[in-house]
């Protein structure tokens, strides 16, 4: 170890660089499989399975149906910043795939023990491959396999000691959070079947998520949430530049209105009625040209659009930006869940002004339903209290008489007390209807 009072500055070893920078990648559970299902999607794969043991203590692996790997690859397949999506910076413009960087692999080496089992299109025979933790080869064995790729994780995190104890301690909530990122690539990933299974020690297993490859986003929502949740959302597309709502003087701004052509919004939206959102922002998944990311003004101007109309619950949320690849830099983090887009305060704009607009439409179709309808027994009425024919919404006003409330009842002359006594008395009759009377206006 270097002593701490060495001024002699020293190039980093490349082992040790290589750990360093791999715990940078990969910082979770959720980004490990994200990666994996990302390379998945990204060879093709109609058909993408995660399973996991003890919840991905002991193991994690993805397995899918792809194209596979080629044989000439196999030795850089899992070196740091080899990759196949690109060959030069001016093609982060334009990538299409989820992955670019080249470093999932390369760090999943370094933070696991990892097996690879592919089968490429041109092969007939399926190949095991063992690599150490610097990525390169150990082991190399022929078995039996499909075309595809099958990628297992042994011992994930185990180089990294603190973080190893805290993903121990906290594995029921990494997966958890992985659940939720692997429902985000369910959801948009239409003609793609994925699944997701647990295998406990006692030998259960449990299918926690599942889909069927439908052709569109409407289907994967009752894939994954349930035909329930579809019903109560809308379609959510762009309104009209018209209808944006700009601020003074950007009305006639050109570089406003040419960023407001450039964006399409696709996706479904929770309705603003009550009931129809949700107590938590746990089902809020953004798309930038159907890749997953995370932009906290967006999600904070569509939350405070649906409060307006529902202030006591949350929307759920799927929605898709298109926008040219050239005016986004998904090059941020390693892991490539933040972007910067150019023009956000117009993306802002658009949302915002098609919310709204598809949620006074809404409004105004309730007030025309209620206004239509009678109030009856349990209807509320436009002032939103309750309705009944028995009970009435204000108490009348106490009587300055007894005697006036009882029209039924004669009052008593002089003459007919002295020759028959005291109403209340002698009849009992009388008597409990004066009760009865007593206790009405009491009430």
């Amino acid at each position: 170890m270097a002593s701490a009072s060495s001024s002699e500055v020293k190039a980093i070893d490349k082992r040790t660089v290589h750990q360093i920078c791999s715990g940078q990648v990969v910082l979770s559970l959720a980004v490990a499989v994200k990666e994996l299902v990302e390379n998945s999607l990204d060879a093709g794969a109609t058909c993408v399975e995660v399973k996991l043991k003890d919840h991905g203590l002991e193991l994690v692996e993805v397995a899918d149906n792809g194209s596979g790997v080629a044989p000439a690859n196999f030795a850089a397949l899992t070196l740091k910043h080899h990759t196949s999506k690109l060959s030069e910076f001016d093609d982060l413009l334009t990538v299409s795939t989820f992955g670019f960087r080249g470093e999932a692999l390369s760090s999943l080496c370094a933070l696991s023990d990892l097996v690879v089992t592919t089968c490429h299109r041109t092969q007939s025979v399926a190949t095991r491959i063992e690599y150490d933790s610097n990525g390169h080869i150990k082991s190399q064995t022929n078995c039996a396999r499909e075309v595809g790729t099958t990628i297992s994780l042994h011992n994930l995190f185990h180089s990294l000691p603190v973080r190893c104890k805290e993903f121990q301690r906290n594995i029921k909530k990494e997966f958890s959070r992985m659940v939720q990122m692997l429902q985000g690539y369910c959801l948009i990933s239409t003609g793609v079947r994925i699944s997701c299974c647990n295998h406990t020690g006692k030998g259960k297993r449990q299918v926690v998520l599942a889909t069927s490859g439908g052709s569109s986003v409407k289907e994967n929502i009752v894939s994954v949430f349930g035909q329930k949740q579809l019903q109560l959302c809308v379609e959510l597309r762009e309104c009209e530049r018209e209808e944006v709502e700009v601020g003074e003087g950007e009305e006639s701004d050109p570089v406003i209105q040419d960023a407001l052509k450039s964006f399409r919004l696709a996706g479904y939206v929770s309705r603003c009625a009550h009931g129809s959102g949700r107590s938590t922002v746990d089902r809020q998944y953004y798309y930038c040209n159907g890749r997953p990311f995370e932009l906290p003004r967006l999600s904070k101007t569509v939350n405070e659009v649906y409060h307006t109309y529902n202030r006591h619950q949350s929307p759920f949320v799927v929605l898709d930006i298109q926008t040219r690849r050239d005016h986004v830099d998904v090059n941020v983090t390693p892991d490539k869940r933040k972007v910067i887009l150019q023009q956000e305060k117009a993306l802002l704009l658009l949302v915002k002004g098609s919310l709204h607009k598809i949620y006074r439409s809404m409004q105004g179709e309730y007030e025309a339903t209620s206004v239509g309808r009678q109030p009856g027994p349990g209807i509320l009425a436009s002032g939103d209290q309750q309705v009944s024919p028995e009970v009435p919404l204000h108490p009348p006003p106490p009587p300055t008489s007894l005697w006036s409330r009882l029209p039924s009842l004669k009052r008593p002359s002089s003459h007919e007390d002295s020759e028959n006594g005291d109403l209340c008395s002698s009849s009992p009759r009388p008597k409990r209807m004066l009760i009865y009377y007593l206790l009405l206006w009491y009430w």
